[in-house]
């Protein structure tokens, strides 16, 4: 039986789909963590956390890093 060109796209909705539930959960427990902790450092200390240059761009390369080593999921070794 040939795959019909529905059931052939059909893994890149499931794909999709997993990908837009798993980033949305994993938004939504950093933010969670980041508010918890925020909270604590303002209680402790009186005020907020600052979040300085360098430690966006050293998240924002680790996450350039992750989304590569998803793409490298796909291709075949």
């Amino acid at each position: 039986m040939t795959p019909t060109p529905q059931s052939d796209n059909n893994w890149k909705l499931i794909s999709f789909a997993a990908f837009i539930g798993g980033g949305a959960l994993l938004g939504v427990l950093a933010a969670l963590l980041y508010t918890r902790t925020a909270e604590t450092t303002r209680t402790n200390q009186g005020k907020l956390p600052a979040v300085g240059t360098m430690s966006m761009i050293g998240l924002a390369i680790s996450l350039i890093g992750l989304i590569r080593q998803i793409v490298e999921l796909a291709s075949e070794d």
